[in-house]
């Protein structure tokens, strides 16, 4: 017949925890479970008992009395693992034992450390993200106010030439200071929306080497308005099918292009297109000494004035559009040389 010790000791086996029976008088470990044995040496004494907190524990407990979950860390094979210990302390025949119930809790200490990692993450760009809607509103209001301030002001000089006399060619001229700074309210709010606008991108598998050839003229001419000539070479001639939106991707890489072309210093344009295993490259490099490295990090900040005067909001826009695709763009200064560097994945990574 089966003892019911050795039904116990095969019990102690199945559970998760390690059990550690320990014989104070005698200092031996007098029974452990298999999940017990890596905390332990033939001794009973390396690792688990040379923890402090062990010592401690083993030190000032005594009989019937109980200690619950206890923290300790120990590190075996050189990984440091967290452990929770219930320990019980009790005689039987005048010898002291104590009881330990060790829970491994190193795979809930990693998670909440990552869950604590992530949480100050979010924090921080909740707050990053605070600031850069502080900054984008108080850039908004200073580009709105300068035009609203000109209306005003013509507005209220008309009323008072008007009571004093004047002649229509002087009212013309202030009229048509009132309408050219209204249509730079309107060209504002319209490359706010243009920002702001999630719904309209579309994205349908299309050949992204025939769009090229099909916009090419459109993305030259965009090059052309600023007396420069846009040089386009396509490495692969291969079907390239990816999801595209048609309209927002010849939108963006039009904007893209005539950012470039007001600030580059040479009259030529290189733009290189080629695919790799899962995504299309485009490479668009200028020459210029109107941009800075210190311009760089902020060059897709919408409101951004470089030492040119030339506003980033397009390129801000053009940015979002990539992304929306699924895509990066990324620049780089070589000396005076700046490189965008557009990468639109094969795969839809949008729903």
């Amino acid at each position: 017949m089966i003892s019911h010790s050795s039904i116990l000791i095969n019990l102690f086996d199945l559970v998760n925890d390690a059990i550690i029976i320990y014989d104070v008088n005698n200092d031996l470990v007098i029974f452990n479970n298999e999940k017990a044995e890596k905390l332990l040496s033939k001794n009973g004494h390396i690792l688990f008992f040379q923890n402090e907190k062990i010592q401690s524990i083993l030190k000032t407990i005594t009989p019937d009395e109980s200690i619950l979950k206890e923290h300790i860390k120990l590190t075996i094979n050189r990984k440091v693992h967290h452990f929770t210990i219930n320990a019980l302390a009790f005689n039987d025949d005048e010898t002291f034992f104590i009881a330990f119930a060790i829970t491994d809790t190193t795979r809930l200490y990693r998670l909440h450390r990552e869950q604590q990692q992530l949480i100050t993450q979010i924090k921080k760009n909740y707050f990053d993200r605070f600031e850069s809607l502080k900054q984008l509103a108080d850039s908004i209001a200073h580009e709105v106010r300068n035009p609203l301030v000109s209306i005003g002001g013509y507005a209220n000089l008309l009323i008072r030439k008007c009571e004093e006399g004047i002649d229509h060619a002087e009212a013309k001229k202030f009229l048509n200071y009132i309408i050219d700074n209204a249509e730079r309210l309107n060209y504002l709010t319209q490359q706010i929306e243009e920002m702001g606008d999630l719904k309209r991108v579309q994205l349908s598998s299309y050949d992204i080497t025939k769009f090229l050839s099909e916009q090419q003229t459109t993305l030259e001419t965009a090059a052309d308005a600023y007396n420069k000539k846009l040089n386009i070479t396509v490495e692969t001639r291969n079907h390239y099918h990816m999801y595209i939106d048609y309209d927002r991707l010849r939108f963006a890489l039009v904007r893209i292009i005539e950012f470039i072309a007001q600030h580059s210093t040479e009259q030529t344009i290189p733009m290189h297109c080629y695919d790799s295993v899962y995504e299309f490259i485009i490479t668009i490099s200028f020459s210029t000494d109107r941009i800075t490295e210190e311009d760089l990090p902020y060059i897709f900040d919408p409101f951004y004035t470089t030492r040119s005067n030339i506003e980033t909001f397009n390129l801000c826009i053009a940015q979002r559009i990539i992304m929306l695709h699924g895509g990066i763009i990324t620049p780089e200064i070589k000396k005076n040389t700046i490189i965008f560097r557009i990468a639109l994945p094969q795969d839809k990574r949008l729903t």
